[in-house]
């Protein structure tokens, strides 16, 4: 004791040098800090300099090897260590009311001439804060380098700054080797949220992850993203949202993937509900779920199934067309300079649609296969084609209408090739008048315009 105003109340090999300091007792500990107080313990140290007049007012309560200390006599004040092994508060750097409740190898200190402040460190082993109004819970090897920053708990879990105050306001709950960083110099990460989980990443503003494994916002444009949970999922752009599942990827601006696996949205107010490799690519295109499944236009809809597309030739070209589900149905135009807009496949198999305003409602095998077959339908049945429009086909099987505004109501095989002409059913009879009928029957024939043929078998009107 150097000064009449210290206490050492007991102990062995403790020693002060400063005024109004004191040490409760224990083994070799040091308090050169005005006003400051030991508890106890065993080779604590407030402050290394002989009588820091900078340092005051410091407390370590007990534990081993604790430090507050300062060798460049620059200010640490109210800084509180209550126990622990070997923790440590300032080193050559400015720091005041600063608090580590125990465990080992915890810092609080800085890279920076700026003071540090009233951060703390409750517990854990070998977490480090580099910032003010910092908090690290506890865990192991957690690291927060920013102001207003805050680590829960967990396993290496890191929120780096790339310029000063780039990553302030950003948590992590817990979990282990997730991390919180810009992409660069002038980005920023701030008000940021990680939950929980393994090696998630965020390198945007304000985005949120709440769990999982290996998911990231990834990219600095990508504020206000949000990753819910799941494994390996990313998202890229503003406001993007997946909810869960693995290998998501939302690319577009405010685009939506609920969960499922390998799903891609790459446009603005995209969605896709869930599944397994399903790509929407449009302005606030949709795809329920299903596998396989693409839409390319905008408001466009596949609801799910399996290896449905809506594709655009030119942009605007498949716009507000729909596919309920089902396997390999598509609506396309034929090419360059034509539309397959508003159109509609409800389900069943390999159906087509190349043509704008047309139906089709399930069934296998059938197409409306020419950019002319505007507001054409085929209710269902098999193979029927439909090339010309206003033109309909209700069901059956390989049933053809080329005349525009024609029908063929069902059967097999019934061909129509002029205008306002009509089959009611049966087999293999054709019209290649206008305005003519077939009420059913077999191989009957209407070649002359207005012939009308009501049923039968190998009847022929000329």
């Amino acid at each position: 004791i150097t000064s009449d105003t210290s206490v050492i109340a007991g102990g062995t090999g403790n020693s002060t040098t400063a005024s109004t300091a004191a040490i409760g007792g224990g083994s070799s500990n040091l308090n050169n800090s005005e006003g400051s107080v030991i508890g106890g313990g065993t080779s604590n140290q407030i402050s290394g300099i002989q009588y820091n007049p900078t340092a005051f007012y410091n407390v370590i309560s007990g534990g081993n090897a604790n430090i507050i200390d300062v060798t460049n006599q620059v200010q640490t004040s109210f800084n509180t260590i209550s126990g622990g092994r070997q923790n440590i508060i300032s080193i050559d750097q400015p720091a005041d009311n600063n608090f580590i409740g125990g465990g080992q190898q915890n810092q609080i200190n800085s890279n920076t001439t700026t003071p540090l402040q009233y951060s703390s460190i409750v517990a854990g082993s070998n977490n480090r804060i580099q910032g003010s109004y910092a908090a690290i819970g506890g865990g192991n090897q957690n690291n927060t380098g920013d102001n207003y920053t805050t680590i829960s708990g967990g396993n290496r879990n890191t929120i780096t700054p790339i310029d000063p105050l780039s990553a302030s306001y950003t948590t992590i709950g817990g979990g282990s080797f997730n991390s919180i960083t810009p992409t660069g110099s002038g980005q920023n990460v701030l008000y940021s949220v990680i939950g929980g989980g393994i090696s998630n990443q965020i390198n945007a503003e304000s985005g949120i992850i709440g769990g999982g494994g290996q998911n990231q916002i990834s990219s600095s444009i990508a504020q206000y993203g949000t990753i819910s949970g799941g494994q390996a999922n990313v998202v890229t752009n503003i406001y993007a949202t997946i909810g869960g599942g693995t290998s998501n990827l939302a690319n577009g601006n405010s685009s939506t993937i609920g969960g499922g696996r390998s799903n891609i949205v790459s446009d603005t107010y995209t969605t896709i509900g869930g599944g397994n490799q399903n790509q929407a690519s449009g302005d606030s295109s949709t795809v329920g779920g299903g596998y396989q499944n693409n839409t390319t236009d905008q408001y466009t809809t596949i609801s799910g199934g399996n290896q449905n597309k809506i594709l655009k030739i030119d942009p605007l070209t498949a716009v507000y067309s729909t596919i309920g589900g089902g396997n390999v149905n598509t609506i396309t135009p034929t090419g360059a300079g034509v539309s397959a807009s508003y159109s509609f496949i409800g389900g069943g198999t390999t159906n087509t649609i190349n043509s704008s305003l047309a139906f089709i409602g399930g069934g296998g095998g059938n197409n409306i296969s020419t950019a002319a077959a505007q507001y054409a339908t085929i209710g269902g049945g098999a193979g029927n084609t439909v090339s010309n429009q206003y033109s309909t086909v209700a069901g059956g099987q390989d049933n053809n209408v080329s005349g525009s505004r024609s029908t063929v109501g069902g059967g097999f095989n019934n061909t129509v090739t002029q205008p306002f002409s009509h089959i009611g059913g049966g087999n293999s009879n054709s019209v290649s008048g206008s305005r003519a009928t077939i009420g059913g029957g077999d191989l009957n024939s209407v070649t002359g315009d207005s012939g009308v043929i009501g049923g039968g078998s190998g009847n022929a009107a000329n």
